[in-house]
């Protein structure tokens, strides 16, 4: 074959990418893009690869381009998006992730991800709504669920948070986070039964779980705590009981 014609190397590199050699990849689709300039596949797919290498800065020149040779490509904002999230350049994602959203209303991971990216900044108001639009178009979507019960946790809202950990839960039901978080919150509202519970489960799934472990012995050793506090109260009583009788 020809090699000055860029079908053979794109479908080379394509082949190298789908066996996980993605600097060989790489490297064809760079032919194919020196052979044919404005190769949009070639650079979205590259992209990916850069992507997948942790090379991010030049996967978002490759969907930059890609956007630049047609603006209405909504997936190369999304994944420019994933990459600008990787580089902890939250703002910059979430600009694309709105414009994908733009482009297309109803792919349900722009909005699911442009949450997380709201949650990275600390805007829990808007990754809440991002996350409750994810569930809209994907209900059976438990990390949509998971995620906004995060958001829910971290403004204190722990009976919603409890309500969505739970729906993940029943989503997937191996779900060991999710059990940890659930397990969270149960402390944070005084329900430490229901906390060691949701501990236990999680360990019981993922016995070297270390996270749910020392959480599961942080509330034991507060309803220790709590039990001896209340001897202490009790025995205090007994105490000031006996000393107003010995006085009268």
């Amino acid at each position: 074959m020809d090699d000055n014609n860029p079908k053979k190397w794109f479908d080379l590199a394509n082949r190298e990418s789908e066996e996980g050699n993605r600097k060989k990849s790489i490297e064809y689709y760079s032919r194919a893009i020196t052979i044919e300039p404005e190769h949009i596949s070639a650079y979205y797919n590259r992209g990916q690869d850069y992507d997948s290498l942790g090379e991010y800065e030049k996967a978002v020149c490759d969907y930059t381009k890609v956007i630049e040779l047609n603006p209405l490509d909504h997936e190369a904002y999304y994944n420019r998006g994933l990459s600008f999230r990787k580089m902890k350049e939250y703002h910059k994602a979430v600009i694309d992730y709105s414009k994908a959203i733009k482009l297309y209303t109803e792919y349900m991971e722009s909005f699911h991800n442009r949450g997380n990216a709201y949650s990275l900044l600390g805007v829990y108001d808007l990754a809440i709504k991002d996350y409750s639009m994810a569930i809209e178009l994907e209900p059976t979507f438990y990390l949509a669920y998971y995620n906004r019960g995060i958001a829910f946790d971290e403004i204190g809202e722990y009976e919603k948070a409890v309500h969505d950990y739970t729906t993940a839960i029943e989503l997937n039901p191996d779900f060991t986070a999710a059990y940890n978080n659930r397990g969270i919150c149960f402390r944070y509202l005084g329900q430490l039964e229901k906390s060691i519970a949701d501990f236990n489960r999680a360990i019981e799934i993922k016995p070297k779980y270390k996270t749910a472990i020392d959480n599961r012995q942080e509330v034991l050793d507060h309803r220790v705590d709590i039990v001896l506090s209340k001897k202490r109260r009790y025995y205090r009583y007994l105490r000031e009981l006996i000393n107003k009788k010995n006085k009268a």
